[in-house]
């Protein structure tokens, strides 16, 4: 090898090395780790895994490298700016003030006869959804942090609906559907709920476990929410759809209609379906007086485990829809990180158990994996390694997780 390639070889390998015999297990490194050549194989923050590392052994590699000069630019997968929210607190709170005015008017004019939503709350609504949608695009390498400060439970429904509102706008916006309707998502999400004006505030407020008898009069809210815009010509069919079907599923445990799985594909669309798990993120981020908020990444993770699967008697979504909606939001709701990581264990929607192998940014949620158990869970001689992104019929159905999972959704 002469020494004009030596010498361009030397100066495209990184200044640090990590012997990959000595490293210790689980270390994490805030730099991509090139091999000697210069080509990222791990990327950065991304814990070394005794699996990550057998892997890379087994071709070839020795030592990894990195070179905090030249890394410093980046600084999650995505790549987005952590330190830029899409909406700051003040835009949010624009939304929720329109919430509770929309939602607070209609209150106020039932007396025995329910009303409908009048033309210029509806027309203020699509303006100001269109607004949100502007800074949306305006910002489209910010995360998302939804405002979740609840001072009391009369406040939810109105810091529910904003949040679902701009979740179902900017996943409008990610997904690249026409301005019609991502505009129409947004002013479905934040209509979505309005049948619960017609809910007593005790119930709705209530700080102690509900009974049956209340959990069967929140469960009518949509088709009260129907009644009060089925009529309306202002509001399209889909922002109707929005607020009969969203909490439907394909499990046959939904509402109003319990549809099963063949009557929900067929019936509920698409981007109704989508809001519904916009919902169930809004509901599981935010504190009540009966449940702690959970985290961004544990929220992602309770809603890819409620994903529909063969093996499962009960789940909430189909797994094209939970497939967007990551794609789409995942990083932007995660600060840029993912929410699951190599090493850990998964069911795949086929039956088999996996070990993550090797993530992939632009489909975070078709890793390459490692099967270990075949689909009657007997372990299997010798592990198989797939690539999730090659095999579309195959899908993550379920993360392990020691804590106690919980099904999507609640009160709401």
């Amino acid at each position: 090898m002469s020494s004009d390639i030596n010498n361009l070889l030397r100066d495209k390998i990184p200044e640090i090395q990590l012997d990959l015999n000595t490293v210790k297990i689980d270390t994490t490194v805030p730099f991509d780790l090139y091999d000697e050549y210069g080509n990222v194989v791990v990327e950065i923050n991304t814990p070394l895994t005794e699996p990550l590392i057998k892997h890379l052994k087994s071709t070839g590699i020795k030592y990894l490298y990195y070179n905090p000069a030249q890394s410093k630019a980046k600084e999650n997968p995505a790549g987005l700016d952590t330190g830029k929210n899409v909406l700051d607190e003040s835009q949010q709170k624009e939304s929720i003030d329109l919430a509770k005015e929309v939602l607070d008017s209609i209150k106020s004019t039932i007396d025995f006869t329910p009303k409908s939503i009048t033309p210029d709350k509806i027309k203020k609504t699509y303006k100001h959804v269109d607004d949100i949608l502007n800074h949306i695009e305006n910002n489209s390498d910010s995360i998302f942090i939804p405002f979740n400060k609840l001072k009391s439970m009369s406040e939810y429904t109105y810091i529910h609906s904003s949040n679902v509102s701009i979740l179902g706008a900017l996943l409008g916006a990610r997904l690249e559907y026409n301005r019609t309707v991502r505009v129409r998502m947004g002013v479905g999400g934040l209509f979505h709920d309005i049948g619960k004006v017609l809910v007593d505030d005790k119930i709705l407020n209530k700080e102690s476990q509900l009974t049956e008898d209340e959990f069967r009069l929140i469960r009518n809210h949509p088709q009260l929410g129907y009644n009060l815009v089925k009529d309306s010509r202002e509001l399209s069919t889909l922002e109707k759809s929005i607020v009969l079907f969203h909490h439907e599923r394909p499990d046959g445990q939904g509402y109003p209609f319990k549809y099963d799985y063949n009557s929900y594909t067929g019936n509920v669309p698409k981007e109704v379906r989508l809001l519904s798990i916009c919902d169930a993120y809004s509901s599981l981020t935010i504190k009540t007086p009966y449940r702690e908020a959970f985290s961004p990444k544990k929220a992602l993770r309770i809603i890819l485990n409620s994903v529909y699967a063969p093996f499962k008697k009960k789940s909430q979504f189909l797994p094209a829809d939970v497939r967007d909606f990551i794609r789409s939001l995942g990083f932007m709701l995660n600060k840029g990180e993912y929410f699951f990581e190599k090493g850990e264990t998964v069911r795949l929607s086929s039956g088999e158990i996996a070990v993550i192998e090797e993530m992939n940014r632009l489909y975070p949620i078709n890793p390459k994996i490692r099967m270990i158990t075949n689909k009657q869970l007997k372990a299997l001689d010798r592990p198989v390694t797939i690539d999730l992104l090659r095999e579309p019929s195959i899908f993550i159905a379920h993360i392990f997780d020691r804590s106690t999972m919980v099904q999507a959704g609640s009160k709401s």
